[in-house]
């Protein structure tokens, strides 16, 4: 996003002044802390990204596919939507309304994760991703183990699950 004032930064060895900026940006998922939502369906919402190469159209026929629809299942799972699913059978489907509006709080922010762990990236930036979950929810989602096999920053003012994490840098 920014060129280092000093210093250089790598990515297996190679300095990212050398890397193509597209192919960059591309290894990287963030979770805002606010997310944008648009008033359509959970599914939609969820893939906004993932298929970001595709039109609205395409992107629609491809959330018809069986695979695609079991692996955003997963990913609810994961970040600990399933319940939401369990009580509505069409919960994928469904309007979230204007800026999430059909949605809490916690809702919003484990739909930012789990759009962040969809994209599959090497990198991942997180920004507060658990300030509105309570820590039941936010130590559920930490023992699916989502931050591994990938290199992730986390920012957050949380010290209640520090154990999840390699290394730990306060400031």
């Amino acid at each position: 996003f920014y060129e280092p004032n000093s210093g250089n930064i790598y990515i297996n060895h190679k300095n990212i002044k050398n890397l193509n900026i597209d192919y960059l940006r591309s290894q990287i998922a963030i979770i805002p802390q606010e997310i944008n939502m648009f008033n359509d369906s959970l599914k939609y919402n969820l893939c906004y990204g993932k298929f970001s190469n595709m039109d609205y159209n395409e992107i629609i026929n491809m959330l018809t596919n069986d695979e695609i629809n079991n692996e955003l299942i997963n990913i609810l799972e994961i970040s600990q939507l399933q319940t939401k699913l369990q009580n509505n059978n069409d919960f994928l489907n469904m309007n979230i309304g204007e800026r999430g509006m059909k949605l809490s709080g916690g809702e919003k922010q484990r739909l930012a994760l789990a759009r962040g762990l969809i994209l599959e990236r090497p990198f991942l930036f997180a920004d507060e991703p658990f300030s509105a979950l309570d820590y039941k929810n936010e130590e559920k989602i930490l023992s699916n183990n989502v931050f591994d096999n990938k290199t992730s920053l986390i920012i957050t003012h949380n010290t209640k699950n520090l154990d999840y994490y390699d290394k730990v840098i306060k400031l």
